[in-house]
């Protein structure tokens, strides 16, 4: 699956890379993500969770990961209620993943999670709405049925 993350990515315009260290990949930003404009900077994140090729599907991933876990992210998404609902809609883009995308779906849980961790229990319904009903559709599925 391509996205539009690739896209920006390969544009310059996503402001971080892999950094490789011995064993293992991590994100070298240029910017501390505290200091980010989050809009569109976390939509772009948050689509790149459908991406299925290499550096695409890490830096997605961790990306989102660290945005929402920066210091400042519960502030951003909670002053601006239009760009909490984009963002959710993407996440549940990801939930909703066709079967064989497992990967793409857990991503999306992963991301679920994050931004629940990240915004404390202050989610508004509308998006809890939107990324618990895909949730709840897989745990039918066998392998997500514990």
């Amino acid at each position: 699956m391509h996205s539009n993350f690739g896209i920006v990515y390969d544009s310059g315009e996503i402001p971080c890379r892999i950094y490789h260290t011995g064993n293992r990949m991590l994100i070298q930003w240029d910017q501390h993500p505290d200091e980010l404009s989050y809009n569109p900077m976390i939509l772009n994140f948050a689509e790149g969770l459908r991406e299925s090729q290499h550096p695409y599907v890490f830096i997605a991933r961790q990306g989102l990961k660290e945005l929402l876990g920066s210091g400042g992210a519960k502030q951003k998404l909670l002053s601006d209620q239009f760009l909490l609902n984009q963002l959710s809609n993407a996440i549940r883009m990801a939930l909703m993943s066709p079967e064989k995308d497992g990967d793409v779906f857990e991503a999306g849980l992963s991301a679920t999670e994050d931004l629940c961790m990240c915004l404390e229990g202050e989610i508004p319904l509308s998006v809890l709405d939107k990324l618990l009903v895909p949730v709840s559709r897989k745990s039918f599925d066998k392998q997500y049925s514990q």
